[in-house]
This record gives structure tokens, C-alpha cells and sequence, in this order.
């Protein structure tokens, strides 16, 4: 079972260097991708066993389409973050596809994979928070490896990411574009809304990328601009309706991941980790000065042995823990045929 790359695993001391929790995000970026996509790529088709409106590249690594032009929710969700990641660098200047986070990272059916939790397939191992075998969406992924975090509705940004419910029983993945109050229009806040514009794709009214209008329980009687989604579970429970963030690649920190994924799959929730997340960068980077200044001690004595900080040494013992883990590419825990 392929598990989490060396790049992710090993930190480099600079990139502890900018602040943790800045809320710097790409979110402007991910719609500028949004409105690419929406020009190029929209009604080409959709089959909930496409991947991909074609074969994305990612530094050294290819995400294969699978069924030509065609695609479906959480493959819409995924190509809008690759596509937005293609071109994002680190503090240092360089893609984030060649050692930040590599393509490497991101494929693959492991519990060190991303792509795993953004497509909710089931997995060999119960989510303890959720009392099931699947994630909440990308939210997960987001906090898991480090690069984003989880927000609530009241405070959704455009280019923000949404899972969905419906009271029908089935799900959706989506790109959150703006509130939308009961008349059917753009509203500015949250406390006005009884629904919200998205980006995603899907067979229902759009055959493929493109926009609809979804709200909370019934669809108002009204017009609005495009094709509605009625019966959406508004709900507190990050398992039902949840809104996640992508952040800039100044604010991540995707090192040691495996210590984050193995406390989650041991029964650590999602805030906890989040909020523990300071003082394990702030372990992480006192640990490997520490480890650098013995290195340097000895190198003067001509001696050169290998030093592993002690959160490298949990990290190893945390992957190998969690080779046990896997996931079942293509069988999605939530329901998303439309």
C-alpha cells in the first residue's frame, strides 16, 4: 500500500518561519479556476464513474481521466483543486508539486493519500468522530495534512468548498459562489440566506461543470439565474452539511502528517487537531533545532550520524501503523447519483 512521500514527511526549518494561522487562503485563486472551467469546460458531459474533464498535470505526476470530457461531483472538486494547485508555489519560490505536496501524496488509496477523504470512499477503517467508514469531504483532508481548515456557513467565502445532504438521502460536493436569499438573488450575508449559489458538476441541469442554485429544504417559488437543488440539509454536524478552506501554501505545514491522520483514525477529532496544531509546529520546529544542533556538534568532531528529531521517529511509527488502512477506490461512502 503506497503510503505519505519522504518530501511530506521531512521538514525544512523555513517554512516554520511565517506565522501559523494567518488565514492567508486561495481562495481568489480557486475562482479564477472556477471561472476557467466555467468557460471551458461546462456541459461536456457527466457519468458518476468519470474522472476528470482530461488528464490533469501536477509537477511530475498525471491525475488520468477516465471517461473522455465527462465528470461528476467530488472529480469536479478535486480537478478545480489541482488545477488551482498546478501553478501555487512555496515560500521559497518554488511549485508546491515538488516537495511541499507532491503528486505522490496526493494519489493513491492509503490513509497518507488525500485523494481518499476528498472523494469519501469507503474505508477499511471506521472514522471514530462520524460512526462510519468514510470522511466528511476535503474539510478532513484539509486539517489532516496540514493546509486548511473547516468553517462554518456564516462565514463562507467564495471559493470555499461544501458537502452536502439532501433530505432525498443523496449527496454533492461543490464549490461554495455566493448566499442566496429567498427571492432567488444574491444576498451579502449569511443571516439572510436560505440557500447558495455553487460550482460543481452534476447530470441534473448543467450535464456536466457548471452552476446551480441550491436551498435549505424547499425551493422558493420564485426565478432565479440557474437550475435549482432543492431539499439541502442545513445542519451543524460537519458529517451532514460541512465548509472547508484552502490555505495558502505560506500557511502549510504538511510535514509529519502521519501523526495527525494516526491520532484521527485512533479516535482524535477534527477540532482537536486543529486546535493542537500551534504547539505541534511549534514541537516540530523546536525538535528539529534541536536535532540540527547536535548534527552541526558533531560534525565538528568529524562524526556525521544520523539524528531523527523525535517527532520524525513518531511520524515512521505512525506510518507504518497506518499501512493497515485503506480505502476502496471507486465504492463512495455517500450517495451521489443524480
Amino acid at each position: 500500500m503506497r503510503h505519505q512521500s519522504a518530501p511530506v514527511l521531512l521538514l525544512t526549518i523555513g517554512l516554520l518561519s511565517t506565522p501559523v494561522f494567518a488565514e492567508q487562503d486561495l481562495n481568489k485563486e480557486i475562482l479564477e479556476t472556477v471561472s476557467w472551467l466555467a468557460k471551458n469546460k461546462s456541459g461536456l458531459g457527466y457519468d458518476l464513474g468519470a474522472r476528470y474533464s482530461e488528464n490533469l498535470i501536477y509537477g511530475d505526476h498525471v491525475f488520468r481521466a477516465t471517461k473522455g470530457s465527462k465528470t461528476m461531483c467530488v472529480a469536479a472538486v478535486f480537478e478545480t483543486i489541482i488545477r488551482t494547485l498546478q501553478t501555487a508555489k512555496d515560500v521559497e519560490g518554488n511549485p508546491v508539486s515538488s516537495k511541499l505536496l507532491p503528486g505522490s501524496a496526493i494519489d493513491g488509496k492509503g490513509a497518507l493519500n488525500i485523494l481518499p477523504y476528498v472523494f469519501q470512499y469507503g474505508s477499511t477503517a471506521n472514522f471514530p468522530e462520524y460512526g462510519r467508514k468514510f470522511s466528511a469531504g476535503v474539510g478532513d483532508a484539509f486539517v489532516l495534512f496540514g493546509i486548511g481548515r473547516y468553517v462554518t456557513f456564516d462565514t463562507a467565502k467564495p471559493g470555499d468548498f461544501i458537502y452536502l445532504n439532501r433530505v432525498s438521502g443523496s449527496g454533492h460536493a461543490v464549490v461554495f459562489y455566493n448566499y442566496l436569499g429567498s427571492s432567488g438573488k444574491a444576498v451579502p450575508d449569511s443571516k439572510d440566506a436560505s440557500g447558495f449559489r455553487y460550482f460543481s458538476a452534476q447530470g441534473v441541469g448543467t450535464n456536466g461543470f457548471g452552476f446551480r442554485d441550491a436551498f435549505f429544504g424547499n425551493c422558493p417559488a420564485v426565478k432565479h439565474e440557474f437550475k435549482e437543488d432543492c431539499g439541502v440539509i442545513k445542519s451543524s454536524k460537519r458529517g451532514t452539511f460541512s465548509v472547508s478552506r484552502l490555505y495558502a501554501p505560506s500557511e502549510w505545514f504538511t510535514s509529519y502528517s502521519a501523526i495527525r491522520v494516526e491520532r484521527f483514525f485512533k479516535g482524535a477529532t477534527i477540532d482537536t487537531i486543529f486546535a493542537d496544531e500551534p504547539n505541534f509546529r511549534k514541537r516540530a520546529k523546536s525538535e528539529l533545532a534541536e536535532a540540527d544542533a547536535k548534527a552541526r556538534d558533531y560534525a565538528k568532531k568529524g562524526l556525521f550520524p544520523l539524528i531523527v528529531p523525535a517527532i520524525g521517529a513518531e511520524a515512521e511509527m505512525a506510518m507504518q501503523n497506518l499501512q493497515t488502512v485503506g480505502f476502496k477506490e471507486g465504492e463512495f461512502g455517500p450517495n451521489f447519483a443524480e
